[in-house]
C-alpha cells in the first residue's frame, strides 16, 4: 500500500517550520485531499493542531467530507490530537474544514485572519496504525540557574503541581514503545543535568537508531558527564546561551559565561580526541532587542567552539511582565523583535551569509505564533 498522501487546497496560509517540523495555520475555511487512504478495517482521521490565543475563546471546528459531517471539536490552546470517524469513502476523499471564527494577531505588523495551527494530519486503522514519532520527557523540573533566566516565565511564575525528577517507575512504562520513536528529547523547562536518572534513561534508548537529544545550559557539564554522554552516544546538545559576551549573558541568563564556554570547548576537545562526530554541539540563541547586535558575532563564537549547528528563535508573543536583574530591566513585551523591521531583517542576512561563509548551519526558528 502506497504512504498516505495529503495535498492542500484552498483556505491555508504558506507552510511555516520549527526544528519539531512543519505546520500551517488554517483561514476560515479550509480544504485538503487524502490520497492512498486505506481501503479496509475503521478508518479515523486525526488531526493535530491548536489555537495560541489563550485569552480569547476556543474556536469550534467542524469536518466534512463531500456530502458527510464528520464531527464537531472544541480546540483548545496548545497542541492536542482530535480524531474524526471517516466512513463511506474510497482510497482518495477530500476533507473540508470549517471554524466558527478566526483571530486577529496579537502583534500589528501581522494582519492574517488566523483559525487553528495544524501540526500534523493523519489517518489510523487496523491496517495502518498511527503512533508519534517524536517523544519528550522531562528528566527534571529543577534548574541550577537561580534565579531563573529573564525571559524563563515557567519558573519565574512557576505555579506547576509536579516538581522534581521523573519518577522512574514511570519511564519504565515506556520502554516497550522507545524504539517506536525517530526523535526522543530528555527536556522540558528543568535542566536535564540535573536528573538523576538521566544516564539510566539513556541505557533504555537505542539511541544508534532513535535521535537523542536534549537542551542544557551547559553549566554542569563536567568533563565526567561529556565523557559519559559521549558513551552513551547521545546525538545532540543543544546550550542555550542567548548571547555572544559575557555582559549580556549575565544581563539575560544571570549566570558564569566563561564556565559554559569551557565546558563547551572541553566537549568538542574530547569529541576530537576520541574521533566521534557525537553529540552534535549546537548554540542557541532566544532573539530580544537585547542580544540582537550580537548575532553574528553568535555564529562567528560557535565557529571558534567548533559547534556544527546555531539555532535562533524569537521570544513567545502571549507574555507581559518585568524582571529587574542588578539595574537591567527585562521587559517581555518591549524585548520582544518586529520581524518585519530593517533591523531584523538585515541583522538576519548578514548572519545568513556568516553561517555560510564559516560552514555552520543556521536554523531559523520564527514562527510568532507555534508554542
Amino acid at each position: 500500500m502506497n504512504a498516505l498522501k495529503i495535498t492542500y487546497d484552498v483556505g491555508w496560509y504558506p507552510e511555516e517550520r520549527t526544528e519539531r517540523g512543519p505546520f500551517r495555520w488554517m483561514k476560515k475555511k479550509a480544504k485538503f485531499k487524502l490520497i492512498g487512504l486505506p481501503t479496509k478495517g475503521q478508518r479515523e482521521l486525526l488531526i493535530v493542531g491548536g489555537h495560541a490565543f489563550h485569552k480569547k475563546t476556543n474556536p469550534k471546528l467542524r469536518v466534512y467530507t463531500n456530502n458527510t459531517f464528520l464531527g464537531e471539536r472544541e480546540v483548545f490552546p496548545g497542541l492536542r490530537t482530535y480524531p474524526f470517524q471517516i466512513t463511506n469513502c474510497n482510497d482518495e476523499v477530500e476533507i473540508y474544514l470549517e471554524l466558527d471564527r478566526t483571530f486577529n494577531s496579537d502583534l500589528k505588523e501581522d494582519r492574517r485572519k488566523l483559525g487553528i495551527v495544524i501540526e500534523e494530519i493523519k489517518v489510523h486503522s487496523k491496517q495502518m496504525p498511527s503512533f508519534p514519532i517524536f517523544l519528550e520527557i522531562e528528566t527534571s523540573t529543577f534548574c541550577n540557574i537561580n534565579p531563573p533566566c529573564v525571559m524563563c516565565y515557567p519558573r519565574i511564575f512557576d505555579k506547576r503541581q509536579y516538581k522534581g525528577d521523573i519518577d522512574i517507575s514511570t519511564f519504565q512504562k515506556l520502554i516497550p514503545y522507545l524504539k517506536k520513536f525517530r526523535t526522543i528529547s530528555l527536556f522540558g523547562v528543568g535542566e536535564p543535568l540535573l536528573g538523576k536518572d538521566l544516564l539510566t534513561i539513556l541505557d533504555a534508548i537505542d539511541t544508534n537508531k532513535t535521535k537523542t537529544q536534549f537542551n542544557s545550559n551547559g553549566l554542569l557539564l563536567t568533563e565526567e558527564m561529556s565523557r559519559k554522554l559521549i558513551e552513551k552516544r547521545l546525538k545532540l546538545i543543544d546550550f542555550s546561551l542567548d548571547a555572544a559576551t559575557s555582559k549580556t549573558y549575565k544581563k539575560i541568563r544571570r549566570s558564569d559565561f566563561s564556565l559554559v564556554i569551557e565546558n563547551i570547548k572541553r566537549l568538542a576537545k574530547i569529541k576530537k580526541e576520541l574521533g566521534v562526530k557525537h553529540p552534535v554541539i549546537e548554540l542557541n540563541m532566544t532573539l530580544m532587542k537585547e542580544n540582537l547586535s550580537e548575532v553574528v558575532s553568535f555564529i562567528e563564537m560557535a565557529k571558534r567552539l567548533e559547534a556544527e549547528t546555531v539555532h535562533l528563535g524569537l521570544l513567545n508573543p502571549f507574555r507581559e511582565y518585568q524582571v529587574e536583574n542588578e539595574g537591567f530591566i527585562f521587559s517581555y513585551k518591549e524585548q520582544m523583535i518586529d520581524i518585519n523591521s530593517e533591523v531584523f531583517r538585515k541583522t538576519i542576512k548578514k548572519a545568513k551569509q556568516k553561517a555560510e561563509e564559516l560552514g555552520v548551519e543556521l536554523i531559523l526558528e520564527f514562527s510568532k505564533y507555534y508554542s
